[in-house]
Formats: structure tokens, C-alpha cells, sequence
């Protein structure tokens, strides 16, 4: 509780002296009488919980700008009298929440302030506040206290942190439940997403005809992604006949609206002649619409349609500059095929062994195979980095875990001949195995090899002879 107290100390505001009689120039009269009783007529008051001492006056005018001892910054949580320190939790709440004031929320929370408390009737919902702006640490905090929202743009945007993981573990159920509520409401981008929780089997069975049913209630909304959404429907026959007609109709709605997506999408159709006259100068413009705006998947297409001189003259330096900004915005499989250009010179440029290293650990190292095993053997030929068999079988092993055939044809080829690794021809054949049964004409030649020769099996030359064939017979076909 805040007192009233007589002292000779200093003020810490002004650093005056603390007089014992009234400060006269503070409109004592204007007060309540029962503040005016528990002040009586000393001039200084003393905070609570921290028990330092001011002029009323000065204390009166810092706190209306902060509600913190000037001293120790601690929150003054006590609220007597509250006419005169004009302290309100709430609006206090407001402010810091409006301020995203993460640390302020926490202390005044453990005040034990909660949504029951009066307030007036021109305050905001904190929560909804928290949520339409993506404070996503105060409106957990607020959760949690028990405050709730009816607010449709509030609920999309807490299903949105539940669906995304954003602060809180990523909570299927909860997003659906906040999208549903919204979705409800009639909110279109609620309904969107509540349609992608559908087609995805997110917190809810998977039903394709219900994701088109709120899908369709927001793009009749006029929802751009909606409306794209439910093109792909109908163009991949989903919960619906498949009607290209009917896809090429929303994803033109949505692409008037320069969703780029369905521009893509568009431009797709275009290209491939799906419910349309095969067009590629067509398909080229729509998917420079959506690679213009930073689209990857059309950035993509857009560097194979010069590459190829699809709808455009063939153009290597162009589809090399749609290729870069594709990779750049993390395309995998852009990065692993810059890598596989700038090693085998294509494309109208020179070999660089530096450049395609870069790019393909730029790939190999958020897992994608072909790049590991591309990044196995440029440490194991040493082209672009000094040779090291140890890294080369580090990489040959992650891109083998994942069932690349390549390379568990290179690490039986690493254990073959000891390269790194202490020779172990068992080894060997396990990993030759392994890539023989997807087909890699390497290992089954390699496997002939080890059965005619007895390395880590009992010899056998009609084994031999069966991979042998099996090789060679792939390849016949294959010419």
C-alpha cells in the first residue's frame, strides 16, 4: 500500500528536500475526501513495494508519465490512492501491449490483474491487440491469464501462431479451433485457411470436398489465395471432377488480382496445354507476372523457358539470372543444378569448380541428396577444395542414408578400395548391393565384379555373370 509519510530526505525526482508541511501548490481540495483523509496533510509519499519516499507532487507528475519508481524502476503495483496516482492496471496493460512491451505485460500480469477486473468501456481487449499486430509473446502471456477474444482478424491470426509454431509448439488443434471461430464469423482469410487445414488433414481427417467448401465461401469473397486454391482443385480432380476449364476460370480471378501463385499456375496450363491451346509466349508472360514478384517456382520455369527458348529466344545468360534469384531465395533443387552447371561448364559458361562447391553445399547442407553426393565427390576428385576422402565419405553416407543410389555406389567404391575408410569389402558389397537394386549400372557392374573375384563373398561367377547382364541389359534399353 502507498503511504503518506513526514521526512527530511530528499526528493529523488527533483532532489529537493522533503519538507514536513503541505506542498501548497498541489490541488489537495480537488481530491476525494477519502484520499484527502488518507493523505492528512503531509506533503510525501511513500511507494509501495519499494518504501522510497517523494513529494507528492513529483511523484504524482512522474508516475502519470511512468508507472515506476524513479529509483529502481520497479512497478508500482499498489493503487492507493488512486485518484491522485491516476495508476489504472488496465490502461497500464493497454499501453504496454499497444507498446509491445513484453517485460512490462509479465510484471503487471504477476499482479494478479485478470480480464475480470473492472474496466472502463472505452479500453481494448488486450489480446485481440496482441493478436491483430503479431505480438505473439503477449498474447500467449495473455492466453494464459485467461483473457479470450471474438475478434475474427484476432482468432485467424492466433490460429495462424498455433498453425506456424510461432512462440507456442506448433498446435494443429488449437489453429483449427481459431480459424473455425473466425471462419464462422465469415472472415475470408479464416476460411482459406480453414480449407488448407482440410486438404492438409491438419488437427481434422483430410477431405478435399470440405477444404472446396470453405475455400469456395472465401473466393466468392473474392480471397485471391482461395481462388487459387480451388483452381488446383479442379485441375487435379481433388474432392471434385477434374475441370480444366473450371481451374483455368479461378486461377485467372486470382491472377487479376497479381496473386502470384496462380499466375504461375496459369502460366503452367499455358505451357502444358491443359484446358487451353498450348501457348509457351503465353505461359513465358504469366510466369514472369509471378517471378517479377519474387515467385520461386516461376523464377524456376522462367530460367528453364530461355534455357530451352521456349516462347523466347534461347537465352543461356538469362536463364542463368532466373536460375540465381531462384536459388538465392533457397530453391534446392535450383542451387543442386547451379552446382551441376558450373561443374560440367554449361550453359554457355566456363567450368568453375569454386562456384558449383558453393551451390552445391548450399543444397547438401539442408539435406538434399543428389547435392551431397555431388559435394561427396568433389572432396573425393578434389575439384574446387583440396582432396579429402574423409569428407567426401561423410557426405557420400548422408546422401546414401536417404537412398541415394549414387552414392552408396560411391561408398561401396570407398570401401572397395579403402579410400578414407580401412578397406572392408563386406562393407562394400552391402553398399553395391544396395544401389544394384535401384538399378545403378555402376554397382551391378561393380557387383559382377566382386562375385567373379570372391572380394567379401564367396566367388561365383553365375552371380557375376546374372549382374552383368542385368547392367548390360539396362543399357541397351537405355540406348
Amino acid at each position: 500500500m502507498n503511504t503518506v509519510v513526514n521526512s527530511v530526505d530528499p526528493c529523488a525526482v527533483c532532489f529537493g528536500a522533503l519538507e514536513e508541511k503541505p506542498n501548497e501548490e498541489f490541488p489537495y481540495s480537488l481530491l476525494p475526501a477519502f484520499i484527502r483523509r488518507l493523505l492528512g496533510n503531509g506533503p510525501v509519499l511513500m511507494l509501495k513495494p519499494c518504501n522510497h519516499k517523494f513529494h507528492l507532487k513529483c511523484i504524482n507528475q512522474w508516475l502519470n508519465e511512468s508507472p515506476r519508481c524513479p529509483l529502481d524502476r520497479r512497478l508500482v503495483i499498489s493503487t492507493d490512492p488512486p485518484a491522485l496516482l491516476s495508476i489504472n492496471l488496465q490502461q497500464m496493460l493497454i499501453d504496454s501491449v499497444e507498446s509491445n512491451r513484453i517485460k512490462d505485460v509479465q510484471e503487471l500480469l504477476s499482479t494478479g490483474l485478470t480480464p475480470e477486473q473492472p474496466s472502463r468501456p472505452d479500453q481494448r481487449n488486450p489480446l485481440t491487440m496482441a493478436a491483430v499486430d503479431g505480438h505473439w509473446e503477449i498474447a500467449v502471456q495473455l492466453l494464459g491469464a485467461g483473457w479470450t477474444t471474438d475478434d475474427k482478424v484476432a482468432l485467424n491470426n492466433l490460429g495462424t501462431m498455433y498453425h506456424e509454431g510461432q512462440v507456442v509448439e506448433r498446435d494443429w488443434t488449437m489453429a483449427l479451433l481459431c480459424y473455425s471461430k473466425a471462419a464462422d464469423q465469415g472472415y475470408a482469410p479464416a476460411q482459406n485457411n480453414l480449407g488448407w487445414m482440410f486438404q492438409e488433414g491438419r488437427g481434422v481427417t483430410q477431405d478435399y470436398a470440405e477444404a472446396l467448401s470453405w475455400w469456395l465461401k472465401a473466393a466468392n469473397q473474392g480471397n485471391a489465395p482461395a481462388q487459387c486454391s480451388v483452381g488446383r482443385l479442379y485441375e487435379n480432380g481433388l474432392g471434385v471432377e477434374r475441370n480444366y476449364a473450371e481451374a483455368l476460370s479461378w486461377f485467372r480471378k486470382a491472377s487479376d488480382q497479381g496473386f502470384a501463385p496462380a499466375q504461375y499456375y496459369l502460366g503452367y496450363m499455358c505451357e502444358k496445354g491443359l484446358g487451353v491451346d498450348q501457348d509457351h509466349f503465353e505461359a513465358l508472360s504469366w510466369y514472369r507476372k509471378a517471378a517479377d514478384q519474387g515467385f520461386t517456382p516461376a523464377q524456376k520455369n522462367l530460367g528453364r523457358m530461355y534455357e530451352e527458348g521456349l516462347g523466347v529466344q534461347q537465352d543461356f545468360a538469362m536463364a542463368l539470372s532466373w536460375y540465381h534469384k531462384a536459388a538465392d531465395q533457397g530453391d534446392l533443387v535450383v542451387q543442386y543444378y547451379l552446382g551441376w552447371i558450373y561443374r560440367m561448364g554449361g550453359l554457355g559458361d566456363r567450368q568453375d569448380f569454386t562456384k558449383a562447391l558453393f551451390w552445391f553445399r548450399k543444397a547438401a547442407d539442408r539435406g538434399y541428396a543428389a547435392a551431397q553426393n555431388d559435394l561427396g565427390w568433389m572432396y573425393n576428385k578434389g575439384l574446387g577444395v583440396q582432396q579429402d576422402y574423409t569428407e567426401a565419405l561423410s557426405w557420400f553416407h548422408k546422401a546414401a542414408a536417404q537412398g541415394e543410389a549414387s552414392a552408396q555406389n560411391s561408398l561401396g567404391w570407398m570401401y572397395e578400395k579403402g579410400l578414407g575408410v580401412k578397406q572392408d569389402y563386406t562393407e562394400a558389397l552391402s553398399w553395391y548391393l544396395k544401389a544394384a537394386a535401384q538399378g545403378d549400372f555402376e554397382a551391378q557392374i561393380s557387383l559382377s565384379w566382386m562375385y567373379m573375384r570372391g572380394l567379401g563373398v564367396k566367388q561365383d561367377y553365375e552371380e557375376g555373370l546374372s549382374w552383368w547382364c542385368k547392367a548390360n541389359a539396362r543399357e541397351a534399353v537405355r540406348e
